[in-house]
């Protein structure tokens, strides 16, 4: 039951394309002993709309290709102030859920951080949960250039490859929680802790997380929450 929990808090991570999000945080779960919350995310928003996952994926923050191009033009259209393309056919399906999709993702990431004990990879989770006492909000970051070289690892992709796909997949993140949460992720006042893991590495960045979530959380879950069931 929850009383046995170790750690009962939550940790969000926000992190930019190649800076290890993926990696760390499932080890920072792994050894708090709680879920990893990423891809399952989006599927329960989509049960929670009665939409089939396909319908819901092009609102995630990198649920597929065609989030990531509809994110990006977000993104050009936010910093350069641009005119979107309001005519297109596909414009007028954008604009039929975005908002009820947001809506149940603040939902979800609020009802898990009142159960405790998980971590949250991107879903502007940090801005979401910023008033949340026992949370640790956390956003990993580094050059361009190292980046490319970690993603170019980590994803199997060659640096070419990286490199093209690093600015994209930073505005699209971007454009997301800008649009959706009018919030600026590069904003640090939003995080308790900033790591560039492309010069401290990846198991420094595990051991101080971890580390700093449990004093943020420790001992057992505060009385009457629930142990939390998965989402």
């Amino acid at each position: 039951m929850g009383e046995s929990r170790a750690y009962w808090g939550i940790v969000t991570i926000s992190a930019q394309f190649g800076a290890g999000g993926s990696v760390i945080g499932p080890r920072v779960a792994q050894a708090l002993g709680v879920p990893f919350l990423d891809r399952v995310l989006p599927a329960t928003v989509a049960e929670r709309l009665h939409e089939p996952l396909d319908a819901v994926l092009p609102y995630d923050w990198e649920g597929n290709s065609w989030s990531l191009s509809r994110w990006q033009q977000w993104g050009l259209a936010w910093v350069a102030m641009a005119p979107l393309d309001w005519a297109s056919p596909l414009n007028e399906v954008w604009w039929q859920t975005p908002w009820q999709f947001r809506d149940q993702m603040t939902a979800l990431l609020r009802a898990q951080a009142a159960a405790g004990g998980a971590v949250i990879l991107g879903r502007a989770a940090a801005v979401v949960l910023a008033d949340v006492p026992n949370a640790l909000h956390v956003r990993l970051f580094g050059p361009a250039p190292a980046r490319v070289r970690q993603a170019s690892q980590w994803l199997g992709l060659t640096e070419a490859e990286a490199q093209q796909k690093l600015p994209i997949v930073d505005r699209a993140r971007e454009a997301y929680v800008r649009v959706l949460y009018h919030a600026d992720p590069d904003d640090w006042r939003w995080y308790h802790l900033a790591l560039d893991t492309t010069r401290i590495g990846v198991e420094a960045a595990v051991q101080t997380i971890v580390r700093l979530a449990r004093e943020r959380a420790p001992g057992p879950a505060p009385a009457g929450a629930s142990d939390p069931s998965p989402p």
